[in-house]
């Protein structure tokens, strides 16, 4: 279901060949369309006032017994490109062209709207496929992604499919602040914030926390990597984005380690942090990470024992 114009209207999504294949694993709003992957396919929708299927890309059952059901997506920012990783660790880059034909919507004028053809570009398994770890989210911008390890450290691959390999942040080296951060500081040499890994396998799995959620604000130049034992780092990241690695600094810890789960809000330059007492913790990421307000259940008469830790955040860009 999606709301436009001030009203629900349900999306008729193709159905997955089984059961476990029907819920969403990946939705992504942005520039007027809306991108939605399931375990087995995915799909491009108009998210104007006429909902229109633009164009799909549907994985047949030998490719989903080869290498496994889709379990997390990311969108490049100028959608051009989308990358999947599935269970069995192949790494699938689609890329999404637009034919010049407008689509006809009832009457005789042409809608704003054109058919969109996706392929695969490549399928590639992914190095540490091996190393029995599992995986966060993707964050990326339009040359690189990055993906969050069990292990606790990150791992960087560009969109032509290369991968560059694994490194830690050392979360010991932050300033335990709820208000400060410097994301423009990025110097010139090696950054101290960070703990450079040759391989995946050189990692301690017992001793690090996993990092279990990014978030990216390209605007402000941060990074925010969630671990799961609560702690929630902000980092600096180079003007070229994510492609220099040696300047992804770990700088401040926000909060008192008890985050669950994040979302930036990236037009609005919003940080919004869940915790495991139920409160919602709002960030100003144009006033250096100052903590806006903090958004409890308790002041409309609930209680942890009603409701639990928060679950998950979703905010518009």
């Amino acid at each position: 279901m999606y709301m436009a114009y001030g009203w629900p209207q349900v999306i008729p999504l193709e159905q997955g060949p089984c059961p476990s294949q029907k819920h969403i694993i990946y939705l992504k709003v942005t520039n007027r369309l809306f991108l939605v992957v399931s375990p087995s396919h995915l799909e491009l929708w108009s998210s104007s006032q006429h909902k229109v299927r633009l164009g799909k890309y549907k994985r047949n059952a030998e490719s989903l017994e080869r290498e496994g059901e889709n379990i997390q997506a990311v969108w490049s920012p100028d959608t051009k490109l989308i990358a999947i990783l599935t269970s069995s660790f192949f790494l699938h880059i689609f890329k999404v062209q637009f034919s010049d034909k407008r689509i006809q919507i009832g009457g005789k004028q042409p809608s704003g709207l054109f058919l969109a053809n996706v392929s695969l570009l490549l399928s590639e398994h992914v190095p540490f496929a091996d190393k029995d770890l599992t995986v966060s989210n993707f964050v990326s911008d339009n040359k690189h992604l990055l993906l969050g390890l069990s292990n606790g450290s990150l791992y960087s691959i560009s969109w032509k499919g290369e991968f560059y390999g694994a490194f830690e942040l050392d979360p010991s080296s932050c300033d335990s602040s709820d208000a400060s951060i410097s994301p423009h500081s990025l110097g010139n040499g090696a950054a101290s914030g960070r703990a450079p890994a040759d391989s995946v396998s050189n990692h301690n799995t017992t001793s690090k926390s996993s990092i279990v959620r990014l978030e990216l604000c390209l605007l402000k130049r941060l990074l925010f990597v969630l671990y799961s034992d609560g702690q929630l780092i902000s980092c600096s990241i180079s003007k070229k984005g994510l492609k220099q690695t040696e300047y992804i600094k770990a700088q401040n810890k926000l909060g008192s380690g008890d985050a669950v789960c994040i979302s930036v809000a990236s037009d609005q330059q919003i940080l919004a942090v869940g915790t495991r007492r139920g409160a919602v913790k709002l960030y100003d990421l144009a006033e250096s990470a100052s903590l806006i307000r903090t958004v409890s259940l308790y002041d409309w008469g609930y209680s942890m024992d009603d409701t639990g830790p928060v679950s998950c955040i979703c905010m518009d860009t």
